[in-house]
């Protein structure tokens, strides 16, 4: 299955913590601000949610790390995350997609601010908000 919606692409992740999440499909948009949105989708499956058949909240943590991007380019310097604000909004369960939307709302030399949201169905499931420190290059 793909996501809703056109333009989505897969590419096999480099990071095998993110191969174990499942398959998260992607695609940049521009805005007419100039401004590149990082899209994200993947399909909820039974073993990302908990006892009630609910997302569980260490996927959204994990889905928030990945919607608020830090500035990965394959080739590029590695990054890692020093600072993630999640609000736990709402849930989602299998069967559903999560869509994914962030931004890089400003990089210097050695970080990368960014935020994103994750939806599924039209309603907000979280929000995240992360500095990236790049530590090579």
């Amino acid at each position: 299955d793909t996501p809703p919606g056109t333009g989505w692409t897969y590419e096999e992740p480099t990071s095998p913590a993110v191969v174990r999440l499942g398959k998260i499909w992607g695609k940049q948009v521009v805005r007419a601000d100039g401004v590149t949105e990082y899209h994200n989708a993947i399909l909820v499956e039974p073993h990302h949610c908990n006892t009630w058949e609910m997302t569980h909240g260490s996927f959204i943590g994990a889905l928030g790390e990945i919607a608020a991007p830090g500035g990965y380019v394959a080739g590029g310097p590695p990054v890692v995350i020093i600072d993630l604000g999640m609000q736990f909004i709402g849930t989602a369960k299998a069967g559903q997609w999560i869509e994914m939307v962030g931004t890089i709302n400003r990089k210097t030399r050695s970080l990368v601010f960014a935020e994103g949201r994750g939806m599924a169905d039209g309603q907000l499931v979280f929000t995240a908000t992360a500095i990236h420190k790049i530590v090579g290059g």
